[in-house]
C-alpha cells in the first residue's frame, strides 16, 4: 500500500466514524417559550417534547405559560426595553473606550 493510498483509506475510515458519532458533545442552547394555555399550543408543544424534537435539535426549554394574551404582551414588552437598555449601556461604553 503506498502513502496515497494509506492516506485515502485512513481519511475514509476517520470520515465515516466522526458522521456516525453522535452530537454528544454540544451544548443545549437554553430558549425560553412563553405560551399561552390552549389545546393547539399546549399540543405542539407536549408533542414535541415528549417525542425529543427540541432536545434533537440542541434545545433546553424552558416553559412559561400564560394565562391571557395581555400577561404575555406585557412579558415580552418588558424583555424587549430591558434588552435594549442593555444595549444603549453597552454602546455607551464603547463610546467612552473610542
Amino acid at each position: 500500500m503506498d502513502r496515497r493510498q494509506f492516506l485515502t483509506t485512513s481519511g475514509l475510515a476517520l470520515g465515516s466514524l466522526a458522521l456516525g458519532a453522535p452530537a454528544i458533545a454540544q451544548a443545549k442552547t437554553k430558549v425560553r417559550v412563553g405560551y399561552l394555555h390552549t389545546v393547539a399550543v399546549d399540543g405542539q408543544i407536549w408533542t414535541g417534547i415528549d417525542r425529543g424534537t427540541f432536545a434533537k435539535q440542541g434545545l433546553d426549554l424552558e416553559m412559561r405559560q400564560f394565562n391571557t394574551g395581555l400577561e404575555l404582551f406585557q412579558a415580552l414588552a418588558q424583555r424587549i426595553q430591558h434588552r435594549e437598555d442593555v444595549l444603549h449601556q453597552r454602546a455607551g461604553a464603547d463610546a467612552e473606550q473610542v
